[in-house]
């Protein structure tokens, strides 16, 4: 409903609608569209209001009511919030002003465009200079982007309020009064040529830093390319050449630095990190080992928010082969169990997306151990002891399970002393609907099983902890808990294995 009607004659006098006397006698027209109104304010039972004496409905009255009134308010008030300046490099807050003057509907030529703020106000320094701020009242249509550009172009300041949400209320002159002399939300600057150019200024900066930073980082790039080129030159070498020395210096650079932001060690000598890649390439003896446990102890057995602790525990447990077996036995069982454990790091990273992994690993294993027999009893137990059958030639447990009765009966006591220390979860060993681990059980028990020595000393020499003997036999075929002593033992096995580690980085030496 309309409330505010214009005087008759004047541009902007406005009246409420309980000032004016009752019908056509208020003398008020539209402020819109300059036609007569009628004054409904004689009852008690509606909202007092004006209507077109002509019947007919102006839907922009009340818009022009409001935008108007605004303007009268600020130019008698004289009083306004300035809005906080929110650029992107520089912020400020504001507070209120009063100004010296404030003009209406002023008309001002900009590069032979003419611009009318609705207000304009003028604030005068101690030189009585005066400085000027336009001011666009939002009611309906809000300040576009070509006159806005025009107006950053004037480098004349300006800001915009938005009342468009009081146009569907009861507004009153109180009501936009506190609005515009108390709310800084609702405003904005389109220009601040003060604030704009400290702006500007940050922001050339800003970018200048940019620049500078991205041409600093250009620059390490390319040296730690050139640095990588270099190293891995040396890798080449080491790896054609076998030199002790070369391995001594990839060692001490591991060493000395592993997690720096210059090159990694890990990255150089293993693109990738794919460590079977490494396997494939790095020297077969003493120095290739040494460097290969380096790069795992400083780069697997050290990342950061990644639980492996089993698995080191695992791969320290078999550093140290018996006597009895040849140094080129020692390194091709190390690499054999680091493969296996190394698949499963890289699995469970994700790091094989386009590799068919279980092929390169069955395709690797084959150039660690020539002898078959061997090979295959240290996978079928490894399989077991970290649940997955990838290199034990069974698609399953259950299948393994029936290799060991049907091929490798030597192995069945071990094996169930590896599943009787397992401390995870218990694997699947059902085949086709029989328990394969139950048929063992019974095997073990009705048959006389001569043990392959060769093969039970180097898998109680890789697996220490898990043929420690037991004080009481295994209860039932579906019993895997592991016993408390062995917990502990582990534990105390780890720090045991870590210092002999240790020792034998500081020495050279295995």
């Amino acid at each position: 409903m309309l409330t505010y009607g214009l005087k008759r004659g004047t541009k902007d006098d406005l009246r409420h609608i309980d000032s004016v006397p009752k019908g056509l006698v208020c003398d008020c027209v539209c402020p819109h569209c300059q036609h007569n109104l009628i004054a409904r304010n004689g009852g008690t039972k509606k909202t007092h209001h004006f209507a077109h004496a002509s019947g007919a409905e102006c839907g922009k009255a009340r818009m022009t009511a409001l935008h108007m009134l605004a303007q009268n308010i600020l130019a008698s008030e004289k009083e306004l919030m300035l809005p906080d300046y929110q650029g992107d490099y520089f912020q400020t807050e504001t507070g209120n002003i009063i100004f010296d003057e404030v003009k209406l509907e002023e008309t001002y030529t900009i590069e032979d465009k003419q611009f009318r703020p609705d207000c304009v106000g003028i604030k005068y320094d101690t030189n009585n200079n005066p400085h000027y701020l336009w001011i666009e009242i939002f009611v309906t249509h809000e300040v576009g982007e070509v006159k806005e550009a025009y107006i950053k172009d004037s480098e004349n300041a300006c800001i915009e309020i938005d009342l468009s949400d009081m146009l569907y209320t009861d507004y009153t002159e109180d009501s936009i009064s506190k609005r515009l002399s108390v709310n800084k939300n609702d405003r904005k600057w389109i220009s601040c040529p003060k604030y704009d150019k400290i702006e500007s200024q940050r922001k050339e900066h800003a970018e200048q830093e940019e620049a500078e930073r991205q041409r600093i980082e250009k620059e390490y790039r390319e040296h730690q390319q050139e640095i990588r080129r270099e190293l891995q030159k040396e890798v080449v070498l080491w790896f054609e050449t076998k030199q002790s020395d070369l391995a001594n210096v990839f060692i001490q650079r591991i060493k000395s630095n592993p997690f720096s932001d210059e090159v990694k060690m890990a990255d150089v000598l293993i693109p990738g990190f794919d460590f079977i890649a490494y396997i494939d390439n790095a020297p077969k003896n003493e120095d290739g080992k040494r460097v290969f446990y380096t790069l795992l102890n400083y780069y697997y057995n050290k990342v950061p928010n990644a639980n492996y602790s089993d698995i080191k525990r695992k791969i320290n447990t078999f550093l140290y082969i018996q006597d009895e077996l040849s140094a080129e036995e020692k390194v091709k069982l190390e690499e054999l169990i680091s493969l296996r454990i190394l698949y499963i790091l890289e699995r469970n990273r994700k790091r094989f997306y386009d590799v068919d992994i279980d092929d390169v690993y069955k395709t690797c294993i084959k150039k660690y151990i020539t002898d078959p027999d061997i090979r295959n009893a240290v996978m079928m137990v490894a399989s077991v002891f970290y649940h997955h059958v990838v290199g034990s030639n069974a698609r399953n447990f259950g299948e393994l399970t029936q290799e060991i009765i049907q091929h490798q009966p030597s192995l069945a006591k071990l094996y169930l002393i590896v599943i009787d220390s397992q401390d995870k979860y218990p694997n699947d060993y059902t085949l086709d609907g029989h328990n394969m681990l139950a048929e063992l059980n019974q095997f073990v028990e009705t048959h006389t099983i001569e043990a392959n020595e060769h093969v039970n000393n180097i898998l109680k020499d890789c697996y220490e902890f898990a043929f420690k003997p037991k004080v009481e036999p295994l209860e039932s075929p579906a019993h895997y808990e592991p016993y408390g002593y062995e917990k502990v033992f582990a534990r105390q096995n780890i720090n045991d294995a870590w210092a002999k580690l240790n020792n034998a980085f500081k020495e050279q030496s295995y």
